[in-house]
């Protein structure tokens, strides 16, 4: 389970993430959408221990992912292009 608490960031005084929360649990499928500049990559590369929150938590199987090197590699995200293979499906194209 990925569970998002109360998430924040703030960039030069500018506050591009204000309390996000939310959970995936095991076996859902989640589709993070929103306009340009909502904060939605902001939010993935916090996730992925890219970039520290201003406040709040990310947690995986709850663990911060950031701080655990082995979940780390159990986790794939696309952020911003797309990196599919046409000619794989969907399962394919996470085990490639």
């Amino acid at each position: 389970m990925i569970e998002v608490q109360n998430l924040t960031k703030t960039f030069n005084g500018k506050t591009v993430l204000n309390g996000i929360s939310f959970e995936v649990k095991e076996g859902e499928i989640f589709g993070y959408l929103g306009p340009n500049g909502a904060g939605k990559t902001t939010t993935m590369r916090i996730s992925l221990g890219l970039l520290k929150p201003t406040s709040g938590n990310v947690l995986v199987q709850e663990q911060n992912l950031g701080e655990n090197e082995e979940l780390r590699t159990k986790v794939g995200v696309l952020l911003e292009n797309d990196g599919l293979y046409d000619g794989l499906s969907a399962h394919e194209n996470l085990d490639y």
